[in-house]
């Protein structure tokens, strides 16, 4: 709004000058400089940066140069009246007149008349050049406010792309693309001998390790599986063609905790927690206190997206070895391990407790299972039999944070394994449910989309490590 108006402005005291200060140039003068520009001063295109659009709003050189034409042709025209005195002066003269006669006498007021109007209009020109200055310091101030705006905010998204850049890196360096190394040594015994099954630790406080096969499986859902929900297809096909160590249980408070002690990250203190019958964003609840009690080999929640990448990319540099979220198919492959069931056990609700922590009847959630585990909110990691491949909590617990941008259905997806990083990226994805769910949530299908920086009480993860190929 006030650019608009200050171009406004400005045209108004432009056109003050030209038609009222050069009235008194000859009509055909008059015509030639006051006449409409073909390239009038005009608002500036929303599209331009702050500075191009100000300049071209403001076209004081465009104005300057009209008003510099017009006192050119001022001057110009006291020169003719000056050599129009010095003709009649020297005519009288040849004549014998003395006193000049009528002619001379008007052309000398005329000329002094010249001399008082290019003085108001010198004075009028300084007027205006000073009041654009005025102008052009005021729009000064807004572009130097402007930028400092934009610059806090390319602050807080340096974070933000720091880490979409490191999951990016990941990702190339798993496919292949990045630069070939050595195979790295865990507690003597080297990468190429890690056989599928084996289970390893890159130092004494990492997650826990076991080396997961490659394999091909059918990815989704069928129509028929109850509980099933339309973005769990259509059913394709995905090939692992790799061999993955993925984390035999979901990320705990100690392992976070010392990612949090090392790095001084912010973690905030607000997470979204479930409390009388609704979720709640409440002030005061962290990973260290989710409002509710958890000891230190219990799954980490109220963690981000951002925050479970940046705890990889930090694992990464403590061992030099590659570690990263899963894609959201390496999840699915991993936690089906070879089965096509919805789960892998009975579809009897009772037989809950014995595989996965979900709404049970320790809770008073209407939706909850008839057995009772004992938790009613999350229990210590591997607290449940784990799945053909080793691993623990892949259903219940806590839903996990994949790499994954949020897709309605699975239409275009990678067959490869990789992450697919197109669609709602402002969404990413979770996979296996959480403490919370009803039985007919906990399937290896049903999947989820929530905010990259959202945190809340049912979200953990899980860490894979890329091995030599």
């Amino acid at each position: 709004m006030r650019r608009a108006w200050t171009g406004y402005w400005l045209n108004a005291i432009y056109l003050a000058v030209v038609f009222v200060g050069l009235d008194v140039l000859p009509s055909a003068v008059l015509a030639q400089e006051a006449a409409p520009s073909t390239a009038p001063v005009q608002s500036a295109d929303p599209g331009t940066s702050g500075m191009e659009g100000a300049l071209t709003e403001l076209s004081l050189s465009d104005l300057e140069e009209r008003v510099k034409r017009a006192l050119a042709a001022a001057e110009a025209a006291l020169v003719s009246e000056e050599a129009r005195l010095d003709e009649l002066a020297a005519r009288n003269s040849r004549r014998g007149l003395s006193d000049g006669g009528p002619s001379i006498a008007q052309a000398a007021a005329n000329i002094r008349l010249w001399e008082r109007r290019i003085r108001g209009l010198k004075r009028d020109h300084g007027d205006l050049l000073e009041a654009l200055n005025g102008v052009m310091v005021s729009v000064g101030s807004d572009i130097a406010g402007l930028a400092q705006r934009l610059s806090a905010q390319r602050e807080q998204g340096e974070q933000w792309r720091a880490e979409q850049e490191g999951a990016e890196q990941a990702w190339t360096e798993a496919e292949g693309d990045g630069p070939e190394r050595a195979p790295q040594q865990a507690h003597g015994t080297p990468e190429r001998d890690y056989a599928v099954g084996h289970v390893f630790q890159d130092c004494l406080d990492c997650p826990k390790l076991i080396v997961v096969p490659p394999g091909r499986f059918d990815m989704g859902s069928p129509d028929s599986e109850t509980g099933r929900d339309s973005d769990e297809g259509p059913v394709h096909q995905v090939t692992i063609g790799y061999r993955l160590a993925v984390g035999v249980y979901e990320v705990t408070r100690a392992e976070f905790g010392r990612f949090v002690s090392a790095t001084n990250r912010v973690m905030g203190s607000s997470c979204s927690t479930w409390w009388s019958g609704r979720w709640w964003k409440k002030s005061g609840n962290s990973w260290q206190n989710p409002g509710f009690l958890q000891a230190e080999d219990h799954p980490v929640v109220c963690v981000s997206w951002n925050d479970a990448n940046a705890y990889a990319r930090w694992l990464s540099q403590e061992t030099g070895e590659r570690y990263r979220l899963l894609s959201e198919s390496e999840w699915e492959y991993v936690a089906r391990a070879g089965t096509r069931a919805a789960r892998f056990w009975d579809q009897s609700d009772s037989d809950q407790c014995d595989y996965a922590n979900g709404a049970d009847a320790s809770t008073d959630l209407r939706w909850r299972a008839g057995c009772n585990d004992g938790f009613a909110e999350t229990s210590p990691v591997g607290s449940y039999e784990s799945n053909v491949f080793g691993l623990h909590d892949v259903l219940g617990n806590v839903w996990e944070w994949v790499e994954d941008c949020w897709n309605e259905t699975y239409s275009g997806a990678p067959s490869t394994g990789r992450a697919w990083q197109r669609g709602d990226c402002d969404l990413r994805v979770v996979r296996g449910g959480s403490w919370d769910y009803r039985p007919q949530g906990l399937r290896f299908a049903n999947r989820y989309g929530d905010a990259a920086g959202l945190r809340g009480n049912i979200y953990g993860f899980r860490v894979v490590r890329m091995l030599a190929r």
